[in-house]
């Protein structure tokens, strides 16, 4: 399939998914239900009350519009993705952030509804947050490597690198505290519904990283060392090929999964709301800053004349962050205080 023909069936299905919506719509009064499959597949006409496409909806023609482009170049993207590998499938590491993001935000939205919060608006929240999660990233590496402003070639290369995980945490974070505030969601509720979700979706992207050969570990002799041979991972990560390097992204993978077991584990056993957004402070803080002794690749950045890499610096202000939330969320569930930012129980 040619990136033409991959991109004229994309808009198809998307236009085809628009003339649908629009014809149960002007067809069927609000709030009536379609059996296209009895017992399988059902349409329901309501209303989105979620923050994403919910906010938009609500703002009139010109938000609408800006929706509408955002589809379009989304599709489009994914489009150009499937034309370049020549229809056989989109890059490994595209797919896997994909697939992380949709299940995480699915099981953060099943944990919501644990806690009275509102499912759909929790799944519209993440969708946020991945987006911001992701401009994060990138500007964090930006700032680590403003080597890639100095030409076009390098411009593009920034548009197709991963990107740092830590700025996409802080930009996910600032994302979801504008979201939680003007929406009135509880803050410390809403952060231990989604942190498991964040650990999964990171599980899924350091697949991707691997695939990909960016993130790379320093050289090495052990039995487990992995050797690039792909160019194309040279040309955008700058990895090294044929030589063997500590698998630093299943590494930190193998932890992202055992993390999401733990705090799924522990969200269910109801702590103090905060305590486990605390808890994945700590965790991840302390596990990223051992990995990063194994790591490889130069352009992650380093601060204190080298002796710590960015990532490190701020695991180490994570980690005390973490413990102090976690003992603080405990003292006031103890004192019998309302913490706040939690939610109140929906009988």
């Amino acid at each position: 399939m040619t990136r033409y023909a991959a991109a004229s069936l994309a808009l198809a299905v998307v236009a085809a998914d628009q003339l649908t919506k629009l014809w149960i719509v002007s067809t069927y009064p609000y709030g009536s239900e379609i059996d296209v499959v009895p017992g399988l597949f059902r349409i329901v006409h309501a209303r989105n009350r979620g923050i994403a496409f919910g906010l938009f909806g609500s703002n009139g023609p010109a938000a609408q519009t800006l929706l509408l482009v955002a589809v379009v170049a989304i599709v489009g993207f994914v489009a150009w993705q499937l034309g370049r590998s020549g229809g056989d499938g989109l890059a490994t590491a595209g797919l896997a952030l994909v697939l992380g993001g949709a299940l995480g935000i699915y099981l953060a939205a099943r944990r919501a509804k644990l806690v009275g919060l509102d499912g759909g608006r929790i799944a519209d929240l993440g969708a946020w947050v991945v987006l911001w999660g992701l401009a994060g990233a990138k500007l964090l590496l930006l700032v680590t490597d403003p080597s890639y402003l100095s030409s076009l070639a390098g411009i593009w290369g920034l548009l197709r690198a991963g990107g740092v995980f830590y700025g996409g945490l802080i930009g996910a974070v600032g994302a979801a505290v504008v979201l939680f505030r003007r929406y009135r969601l509880p803050f410390f509720a809403t952060a231990d519904v989604l942190v498991p979700s964040l650990a999964l979706g990171h599980f899924f992207g350091r697949l991707g990283c691997f695939s990909a050969g960016c993130c790379y570990g320093a050289s090495c002799r052990l039995p487990w060392a992995v050797t690039f041979t792909q160019p194309l991972a040279h040309e955008i990560s700058g990895t090294p090929l044929g030589l063997p390097l500590h698998p630093t992204q299943l590494y930190e993978a193998a932890f992202n999964l055992a993390n999401y077991a733990f705090l799924a584990w522990l969200f269910r056993r109801r702590p103090a709301p905060g305590s486990v957004l605390g808890a994945y402070l700590i965790s991840y803080g302390t596990a990223r800053f051992i990995i990063e002794f194994f790591r490889g690749d130069p352009d992650r950045g380093f601060v204190l004349g080298g002796a710590l890499s960015t990532s490190q610096a701020i695991a180490a202000i994570a980690v005390p962050a973490g413990i102090a939330l976690v003992v603080w969320a405990g003292r006031r569930a103890g004192s019998g205080a309302r913490v706040p930012g939690s939610a109140t129980k929906k009988n």
